[in-house]
């Protein structure tokens, strides 16, 4: 991955302010004020120290406020790499003489530099457990996502909001069709173009998680600062904050913050804005406020253009039959067809031969059979309610309210498009009700896809959330 070029001297005061602000001012002054560089070169955050006692303390006791530090400057992925530096002793040594000289204690204790310098020990991404061997996740670029009709306007959207022609960017489909993997390109994007400009990546719950441990303990005033002072903000599976009310208004305190510093926020979510029905309309009109486009499952040519971009660097040779078939076989998401290339380059290193037509089938008969499922009138329903946000009792339940009854003829319709029951049957399913009520409710349904006002607009984006949910299994 290329990171951006590090940051220059006059942003080291900018740095230290940050690590200031995660150890506390205590902390700061004992073990950090003048005895400590810093520099930030793409996601690491370096620290030299003068002597390789403090760096095993350092690394000993501050590991977590400095992983914290390197997180609100480099973003998730953002990570530490501490170094000796003897110049940064001497520099201390000769201050804590002057110290002592005017009658003030000196924080500076004379350790012993070692001749050579000292092995840089890097620090994992907060995203996953610290051990010392943990590398940054490597993000994904815009370079090797392949498009098809399905994401051609998303991939353009995540390159404008990229390039700084968008201010506002909301992607949303189900999972495995690449939302992360255009957020990631978008980042790395920025930060090439920005030479070091601070884009904050990171998940809804990594979100909620760092406000709940600022409630806990440091306090919110740190946590804002190091959230807001990013020029970017992105942040993956937005849907996750629905229904969650505390976690839901710092985030929308923080769009506003963006908002009124003119700086540009992309988020990713699995259904349409509107589809977040426990979220507030104030967060919900700022969501809405950008580009909104949504991506779905790739079809048989892009599957197959997919593969062929995986195969690439792989000693895996598959027949022109064979890859066909995987694609046409393997249609729920992309992951689907890398869990089908995995199996079948464990079978290439078993055996040594090509794979076929007759050795694909063969190889990946149990995942077929498994990606074949009989949909049943509970799993629509199951897939209404959670795109909804409904329980099942207020999905079959008497109300006329229109957050209930919407769902409910969407339910109905999607039952006979995909199921084989009868209208008595997806009637009663739905509370006791009869077939002319079944009938009515898909033809509306069907009027609404075919219009073009709001009534279509929300339908479609239920139907397309349901839906997917529902071929996802």
């Amino acid at each position: 991955m290329t990171h951006p070029v590090p940051r220059t001297a006059a942003a080291s005061d900018d740095l230290a302010a940050v690590v200031r602000g995660c150890v506390g001012e205590r902390s700061w002054n004992a073990w950090f004020d003048g005895k400590t560089a810093f520099a930030l070169a793409g996601v690491e955050l370096t620290v030299k120290v003068g002597s390789p006692f403090v760096l095993t303390y350092l690394q000993r006791r501050f590991s977590a406020p400095l992983r914290e530090a390197a997180r609100s400057l480099g973003g998730p992925a953002g990570c530490v790499a501490y170094g000796v530096d003897a110049g940064l002793l001497d520099d201390a040594l000769v201050r804590g003489e002057s110290k002592r000289a005017s009658g003030e204690a000196s924080a500076i204790l004379p350790f012993k530099v070692p001749s050579e310098p000292q092995p840089v020990a890097k620090i994992a991404s907060p995203v996953v457990p610290a051990t010392p061997s943990t590398r940054p996740r490597r993000l994904k670029d815009f370079g090797t996502f392949v498009p098809g009709p399905e994401t051609e306007l998303a991939l353009t959207a995540a390159a404008r909001f990229a390039a700084g022609t968008a201010r506002s960017l909301y992607l949303y489909g189900p999972s495995g069709v690449g939302k992360t993997h255009l957020l990631e390109g978008a980042v790395l994007a920025m930060r090439r173009r920005t030479a070091g400009g601070r884009v904050l990546l990171m998940t809804a719950e990594a979100f909620g998680n760092l406000y709940t441990e600022a409630l806990r303990g440091r306090g919110l005033p740190a946590f804002r600062q190091k959230l807001r002072a990013a020029d970017a903000l992105v942040l993956d599976d937005v849907d996750f904050l629905d229904g969650k009310a505390g976690f839901a208004e710092e985030f929308l305190h923080t769009l506003q913050e963006y908002e009124r510093l003119g700086r540009p926020v992309a988020v990713s979510a699995d259904r349409h804005p509107r589809l977040l029905t426990k979220t507030p309309d104030e967060l919900l009109t700022r969501l809405s406020s950008g580009i909104v486009t949504r991506l779905t499952p790739p079809d048989a040519t892009t599957r197959r253009a997919i593969l062929t971009r995986k195969l690439e660097g792989k000693n895996l040779p598959v027949t022109a039959d064979a890859l066909k078939w995987v694609a046409d076989r393997f249609r729920g998401s992309v992951r689907e067809l890398e869990g089908a290339l995995c199996c079948l380059e464990t079978w290439r290193e078993m055996t040594g031969k090509s794979v076929t037509l007759p050795a694909a089938r063969k190889v990946l008969s149990d995942l077929e059979r498994d990606c074949v499922r009989q949909i049943r009138l509970d799993d629509v329903e199951r897939a209404v309610c959670d795109a909804a946000g409904l329980t099942t009792e207020e999905i079959r339940s008497k109300s006329r309210a229109k957050r209930v009854t919407r769902p409910r003829m969407v339910a109905m319709h999607l039952c006979r498009k995909h199921t084989a029951a009868a209208l008595r049957e997806i009637g009663g399913h739905f509370g006791g009700r009869n077939h002319s009520t079944v009938l009515s409710a898909d033809r509306s349904v069907s009027g609404w896809l075919a219009g073009s006002d709001n009534n279509a607009i929300d339908a479609a984006a239920l139907v397309d959330a349901a839906e997917s949910r529902l071929l996802a299994g």
